[in-house]
């Protein structure tokens, strides 16, 4: 099924630290799984609620990352550095 498909480079990529990638490609199984198998299939329903945990997790994430920014930007780091702390976050 192309939803799962979609749905595991979602995980890879998230543990890569492509987030934005990795939502996308959450989206794209959730709209795979709706397209073929219909909007009240289980699948789909599961499909949707991964793509909302992955959401708040990952802005969570950035969210962490920022405050690290800004504390680091209060003690003289430059926050262009942003991109390099959102790489490096941890995702627990």
């Amino acid at each position: 099924m192309l939803c799962i498909a979609y749905h595991n480079i979602a995980v890879e990529q998230e543990f890569l630290k492509q987030y934005q990638a990795s939502l996308n490609s959450y989206a794209k199984a959730a709209q795979s799984a709706a397209k073929y198998l219909g909007e009240l299939h289980p699948m789909t329903q599961n499909m949707n609620e991964v793509l909302t945990q992955a959401t708040k997790k990952i802005a969570g994430i950035i969210q962490k990352t920022m405050a690290k920014g800004a504390d680091r930007y209060r003690k003289g780091m430059p926050m262009t550095e942003l991109e390099s702390l959102i790489k490096s976050s941890d995702l627990e």
